[in-house]
């Protein structure tokens, strides 16, 4: 008998639906605004305040302003995911389809997907990968997943599995193992798509017939948005094992739409590209200094 397991998705059908729902406190908080706001303009020349429907105003206002970001929030993390997998399906149609088996030694069967079996180095040789799957990558998501008291197991499945293509569209799923031993450990398998952890090495693609310089700007595109693509799937998972209920799905998408913390992490984004950029520019003026010494000399 299998034990019964929590599957929470990160599902892009759900995005949409907030999306949807922040459009409607959109224009509703323009028509509200409108009702209440534009009657005091007239009412403040000739001195009448009323103080209610300024509240009823502003209130309308902030409405309006949180229906907008939440929107654009959600709508850029649709996209990026969309987008990561159509530039990675460009580069590689099969990404997303490849079959792969893992050994399970609990069960001593093979089950569908990539997933290490054991504790073990994932950087040592004898841990070996698909060849469309980029250990780098992998490791990137697993290491932002850990939380304290939670054993989590990263498995890559195909899209279909998860799926991706129908019904809610789920971009990750985790699972809470609801056995004994699962919860003992606190266990929760997080699936992602394939396409997450592809291997971009040029090699790969050398059979497309592209130019270096076509194919280096494709591969850098792919990269930029699998990036992007992985920082919002390991967010919400993250999220997700840190409060595996359901009734936190509310939660958590009313904690994503606030402006307050989307202007927060804009900001924040922001310091930390304009500080990458200086750590670059300062690596290479020693460079530009040594040569000008060279030359003098």
């Amino acid at each position: 008998m299998h034990a019964r397991r929590t599957v929470l998705p990160f599902s892009l059908l759900y995005h949409d639906s907030a999306r949807w729902l922040f459009i409607l406190l959109l224009f509703a908080g323009l028509l509200s605004t409108g009702w209440y706001g534009i009657p005091l303009i007239p009412r403040y020349f000739i001195g009448v305040v009323d103080l209610l429907s300024g509240v009823f105003a502003l209130f309308s206002a902030l409405g309006t302003i949180w229906g907008i970001m939440a929107y654009r929030e959600f709508t850029k993390s649709s996209a990026a995911v969309i987008e990561a997998r159509l530039a990675a399906r460009r580069l590689d149609p099969t990404i997303g389809d490849y079959e792969y088996k893992s050994y399970n030694p609990v069960t001593r069967e093979y089950e569908d997907g990539f997933v290490p079996s054991g504790p073990v180095d994932f950087w040592d040789k004898e841990t070996t990968v698909p060849g469309w799957m980029d250990k780098g990558k992998y490791w990137h998501i697993l290491l932002s997943l850990q939380s304290p008291g939670r054993e989590i197991r990263l498995k890559v499945v195909r899209d279909r599995e998860l799926p991706f293509g129908e019904g809610r569209r789920n971009v990750a799923v985790t699972e809470k193992d609801a056995s004994e031993e699962g919860r003992a450990l606190g266990r929760y398998t997080v699936r992602i798509p394939q396409w997450l952890v592809m291997n971009t090495e040029q090699q790969r693609f050398a059979e497309l017939g592209l130019e270096r310089q076509q194919l280096s700007a494709l591969v850098s595109d792919v990269n930029r948005k699998i990036v992007a693509a992985t920082h919002e799937v390991a967010g919400w998972e993250r999220l997700r094992v840190r409060y595996p209920w359901r009734f936190m799905t509310f939660a958590i998408y009313l904690n994503k739409s606030l402006p307050l913390r989307i202007v927060y992490r804009q900001v924040i984004g922001e310091l930390s590209r304009r500080q990458r950029a200086q750590g670059r520019a300062c690596e290479r003026q020693p460079c530009k200094r040594g040569r000008r010494r060279a030359r003098r000399v």
